[in-house]
């Protein structure tokens, strides 16, 4: 989507207007890939394993903190290894970030 670099009333943008649409997009732009990378799971204690819901699943729309809570699972999961790669280094990365947007007073 492109912004218009001309106000309502005729005059042009400023640069710092520009400055700061620009990080508005760029921010947008960040929460959504944040969004699209978690994912709505159920865990089944019968089996002791985390199964991703999908769209049609009726449980899809309620399982908002256990999202969370396979989030903080995983992150533990990836400290714990021995030798990380660098795949594994950015997830962390990525998950702590996501928690401290979750839990700010938790995850600094």
């Amino acid at each position: 989507m492109v912004r218009p670099l001309i106000k309502g009333d005729g005059t042009t943008l400023s640069s710092s207007e520009k400055n700061k649409r620009y990080r508005q997009k760029k921010q947008k732009e960040n929460q959504e890939f944040l969004r699209s990378l978690v994912k709505r799971v159920d865990f089944r204690p019968e089996t002791r394993e985390f199964v991703e819901l999908t769209e049609d699943n009726p449980e899809y729309h309620s399982f908002w903190f256990e999202t969370s809570d396979y989030l903080e699972w995983r992150l533990k999961l990836l400290e714990n290894r021995k030798e990380q790669t660098n795949d594994e280094k950015n997830e962390i990365r990525v998950l702590n970030k996501i928690l401290q947007d979750i839990y700010p007073d938790v995850f600094r």
